[in-house]
């Protein structure tokens, strides 16, 4: 496939086997039926596999199969327009792919068509240009090598379930939920020192760096009010150390999302504490599903692993008081901490994200805001 330069185009491309390296797109659609279902749907899915072939999509789990050939291809056009295909007859447009691009462009028929298959020819055949993707084995292309970095992604599954993945996933669920219930529950009533002990018994990893205060810190929740966060963060900072999540949620990715500088303008001794935590099985995050689920789905994983980094405490010179701004000295933690993490600073916000993924602000109505 030969360089091509920036051109707008038309494509019409087959999807799994083309634009994708794997040619079954059994992960995807148990994606959807999990997210979308429930297990007991994935569970029938699993052992429908013999029997019935499906497709769908979901953002994060496609980007990490791209096809590196038909990637060379799509790389130098602009403003591209795609019609995708799926492989199999009866799902989406299955054998009736000519026509469906023939519906789809009428008589502005597509710049070019790219396949893997004989089944592929009919409608490569009306295009101005076609290549047939190599059946060849390759690794997928680098996600780094994308266009625009997935940074906010939804859902449980933290890796592709192919049909042993999820098999392998299905059977550690029983494990799972008793192992996680354990962690979540016996823990709590502990003292700290019995509690790490208990961590390691029971297969959580923590590992700290640096020199940790010392007395444990109660958690308060905040209202994402300014002003009247700002006032219960002034009463507690007179209590005592306070620690704050300067982003308002997490992030999946290896990025850092914009610091809020509240925290910067009520005091001057400022710890930063870079934490990581790393999940092998299930993402115990939701935006849109049960956030009541969200430590149960963390303890479910075989070895939930926590990384934490105590970092020096910010210089006065660094602070308000040696004269930057709030705003300056957010976002001077903001890469100190990515920095130590390995993680790439964003603009990005907690709005942002809950607009991407579920369409709201975040924000949690209050009792008399759901009245009203």
């Amino acid at each position: 496939m030969q360089h091509r330069r920036k051109i707008k185009a038309t494509v019409a491309s087959d999807l799994d086997g083309t634009l994708l390296v794997s040619r079954s797109a059994f992960p995807y659609y148990m994606l959807v039926a999990l997210e979308a279902g429930s297990f007991l749907r994935g569970l029938i899915l699993l052992a429908s596999v013999p029997f019935v072939y499906f497709t769908s999509v979901l953002p994060k789990f496609y980007a990490e199969d791209v096809h590196p050939e038909t990637w060379r291809v799509f790389n130098p056009l602009e403003n591209v327009t795609l019609l995708l295909l799926a492989q199999e007859p009866g799902v989406l447009v299955g054998e009736h792919k000519k026509d469906a691009v023939v519906k789809e462009f009428q008589f502005n028929l597509p710049d070019l068509g790219l396949g893997d298959n004989e089944t592929d020819h009919d409608f490569m055949s009306i295009c101005k240009e076609a290549y047939m993707v190599p059946r060849i084995k390759c690794e997928p292309l680098p996600r780094n090598k994308l266009l625009s970095p997935i940074i906010f992604h939804e859902g449980r599954f933290a890796q592709r379930p192919t049909p042993i993945t999820a098999l392998l996933t299905f059977l550690w669920l029983p494990i799972g939920i008793i192992l996680s219930i354990l962690r979540v529950y016996l823990n709590i009533p502990l003292p700290e020192r019995i509690a790490w002990y208990n961590y390691k018994l029971l297969g959580i990893k923590v590992t700290v760096k640096g020199t940790p205060p010392p007395p444990p810190k109660k958690a308060v929740a905040l209202s994402r009010e300014r002003e009247k966060d700002a006032a219960n963060i002034k009463s507690l900072l007179e209590e005592g150390d306070l620690v704050i999540c300067p982003e308002g949620t997490t992030c999946r990715e290896p990025f850092l999302l914009r610091f809020s500088a509240l925290f910067a303008e009520l005091t001057d001794r400022i710890v930063p504490v870079a934490i990581n935590t790393k999940q092998s099985v299930f993402y115990g995050t939701t935006v849109r599903g049960h956030k009541l689920l969200d430590p149960y789905f963390v303890f479910m994983n075989p070895m939930p692993t926590y990384e934490i980094n105590f970092l020096n405490q910010l210089p006065k010179e660094l602070t308000c008081s040696g004269g930057k701004s709030a705003i300056e000295v957010a976002n001077y933690i903001q890469r100190v901490l990515a920095g130590t993490l390995g993680f790439e600073c964003t603009n990005l916000t907690r709005k942002d994200k809950y607009a991407m993924l579920a369409g709201t602000d975040g924000r949690v109505p209050s009792n008399k805001e759901e009245k009203a």
